[in-house]
């Protein structure tokens, strides 16, 4: 169970590139900002679906701070690398695959014209290295902020419903089967024991 809560990590990384979405809505005078901020979309986008993770990283401010669904926090490009290599190229990777699904609530509200907070929901698809898929969904909330000229993400959170999601449904079917199989090698058991004295 903690180790499938640990694959939600990595789609804190990916939820960002829906904070553009629905950049073109802004009026004329927010309209180059946009542009730009969509722009970090596309690079995002294109850097993810390359599986390019140095890539996707660089759309993140060096001191990028992203608290993931098992309520970890990454710190820094190290941090967020850190915490991919682990789910996917590490000495015991449980992530094969994993295909986003993002979308925006709204367009993105600007502050000062050097940060955008935007919100979302994510599809996440994953294939674990073991043949198991899941599709996970996710809330998240992004800063966006420019500094020196370049837009770059500066803080996400991403959080899925505790109470009801896929990961604790397979949880709770592997219990199930489990307990049923235990019940039934109990039973069987039994059976063997009560014939062998009579």
């Amino acid at each position: 169970m903690k180790k499938r809560l640990v694959t939600w990590m990595l789609c804190g990384v990916m939820a960002p590139a829906s904070l553009l979405a629905q950049a073109g809505e802004a009026g004329a005078p927010d309209q180059a900002i946009h542009d730009e901020l969509r722009a970090l979309r596309e690079q995002l986008v294109a850097a993810l679906n390359a599986g390019d993770i140095d890539k996707a990283i660089a759309c993140c401010h060096p001191e990028v701070v992203i608290t993931w669904q098992n309520a970890e926090v990454g710190r820094g490009h190290k941090g967020v690398k850190d915490a991919i290599d682990k789910l996917m190229t590490g000495p015991n990777p449980l992530v094969k695959s994993y295909k986003p699904e993002v979308t925006v609530d709204e367009t993105a509200k600007l502050f000062g014209g050097d940060t955008a907070v935007a919100a979302g929901k994510s599809i996440d698809r994953y294939e674990l290295t073991n043949g198991t898929k899941l599709e996970l969904y996710d809330r998240w909330t992004a800063v966006v902020v420019n500094q020196a000229g370049k837009w770059q993400i500066a803080a996400l959170h991403v959080s899925a419903n505790a109470f009801d999601n896929p990961v604790l449904a397979k949880a709770k079917s592997v219990a199930y089967w489990t307990g049923g199989g235990g019940l039934a090698a109990g039973l069987l058991l039994g059976l063997l024991l009560g014939r062998r004295r009579t």
